[in-house]
């Protein structure tokens, strides 16, 4: 009870701060947008045009896995439609930005590759009209605005591509550099270390398919993403002030948010947060503080989601003078879990995503989450079966942090069931995390002496 008043007592503080740091963001992203889509469409339309003659776009939408193309070009040719449509008035594609539909022709809806070629490229502009995809969905598509007339499609794929992989990589190689000068009395730190490593090596493997890293929708939240994960690693976190914590937190969700295009970064990121907090845990008497510090995570996580979005459909109602609430709720409603997808259905769909982890073979994929299945369920064996003392203590509190931790990967995809079945290929990045988890529990396992049986002989009656 004492540790729940101690947050409670903390919430109204840092309710306030998720607030002030979502109206920040969003500042500065309408901010932003506004300044890019200032200019003309014209460099933008002549490197969409180059990536079609090139063969960097393909005019048939697809979400099968294309090493040149990337993957799923039905998000990134709807995108570049928002960016490419300049019938909206600057402030209204600020707040919004609107692809553009075939009037008469409704078979092009699924197909924005070819809708975009036939805006863009024939110049068939009579035959398109704006569509308000989502008034609350915008910031991801300024950054395109700015950055594509520069680096051409295929140039700003491949700078995101580099700098997701490079973030991935500089934190295994800070967490190795700094595990090998760590000295064994910093054992709490070691492990957050060797987690580095672990987290960094699984995210590489997840990455096979530069689906995650160079896709217009996803690769611009990544880096965020991976900014929050090395806080966690390398900050110490426990000694932080509340509201120092807090406000790198907030900042980190608010961008999330923004440029949250339902690909799961939100639950990975939450999911890895609570885990790495409990990898903090150096002594028994840590539990307290850890505990409170997840909660607040959480707290802190959940508020500036929410008030990020709140704020999104505000400004959006207020400038558009729509119900854009109604929609938003239709829209949550619709990926909410109800009858047309069962569990079974779920579990069939990540699975044959499997690809995505095993560098393209749904094979290897699957050995590689039975590996880590195995791996933890050993770490777990360890820790349950070590002699009680102070070292096993820690390790207990470690494992249920990273238990809970993976509780939040699969609440996620049970709450929100039809999103993570129908998009199967974005949602099952989040078992990175759970992947991680695994090998990371071993780590822990590891840690403690194996438990040692003594055979005594029975005497004879």
């Amino acid at each position: 009870m004492k540790l729940i008043r101690a947050f409670l007592s903390r919430t109204p503080a840092l309710a306030l701060l998720a607030l002030l740091m979502s109206a920040l963001t969003l500042s500065v992203v309408y901010a932003g947008g506004y300044a890019a889509f200032g200019g003309s469409t014209a460099a933008l339309r002549g490197q969409i045009a180059q990536a079609f003659a090139a063969g960097d776009l393909p005019r048939q939408t697809t979400d099968t896995p294309d090493r040149r193309n990337g993957s799923l070009t039905y998000n990134d040719c709807l995108i570049l439609t928002m960016a490419a449509n300049d019938s909206q008035p600057r402030l209204l594609k600020t707040i919004t930005p609107a692809p553009v539909e075939a009037i008469d022709d409704r078979a092009l809806d699924s197909n924005t590759c070819e809708m975009l070629y036939r805006y863009v490229v024939e110049g068939r502009v009579s035959e398109f009209r704006s569509w308000p995809y989502h008034r609350y969905v915008s910031a991801f598509v300024a950054p395109v605005a700015a950055l594509a007339p520069v680096l051409g499609v295929a140039g700003l794929r491949r700078a995101l591509e580099l700098l997701n992989y490079a973030a991935v990589a500089l934190i295994g190689l800070a967490a190795a550099l700094s595990l090998s000068r760590l000295p064994p009395s910093e054992e709490a730190a070691r492990l957050r270390m060797a987690a580095g490593c672990i987290l960094s090596l699984v995210l590489l493997g997840f990455f096979g398919m530069e689906f995650y890293s160079m896709n217009l929708s996803i690769g611009l939240a990544e880096p965020v993403v991976f900014a929050l994960l090395a806080m966690l690693l390398f900050g110490r976190v426990l000694d932080w002030s509340t509201v120092r914590f807090g406000a790198w937190v907030s900042l980190a969700f608010a961008l999330i948010t923004s440029l949250e295009f339902w690909t799961g970064q939100i639950p990975f990121a939450a999911a890895a947060g609570v885990g790495l907090i409990g990898l903090h845990v150096a002594t028994p008497d840590d539990a307290p503080r850890a505990a409170r510090r997840a909660l607040e995570f959480l707290f802190v996580a959940g508020a500036t989601i929410a008030l990020t979005f709140a704020l999104k459909i505000a400004v959006a109602s207020a400038v558009f003078g729509e119900n854009v609430l109604a929609n938003f709720m239709h829209q949550l409603e619709v990926r909410v879990g109800d009858r047309e997808y069962g569990l079974v259905n779920l579990v069939l769909h990540m699975a044959g995503r499997a690809d995505h982890i095993g560098q393209g073979s749904l094979t290897l994929g699957l050995l590689s989450g039975l590996a880590a299945a195995l791996a933890f369920a050993w770490g777990l064996w360890r820790v349950a079966s070590a002699p009680p003392s102070e070292e096993t203590a820690v390790a207990r509190l470690r494992i249920g942090f990273l238990l809970a931790s993976v509780a939040v990967v699969l609440g996620w995809h049970l709450l929100f069931r039809n999103h993570s079945t129908i998009h199967s290929e974005f949602m099952v990045r989040t078992f990175a995390w759970v992947w991680a988890a695994g090998w990371i529990g071993l780590a822990v396992g590891l840690r403690l002496p194996a438990a040692r049986r003594t055979w005594q002989a029975v005497p004879a009656k």
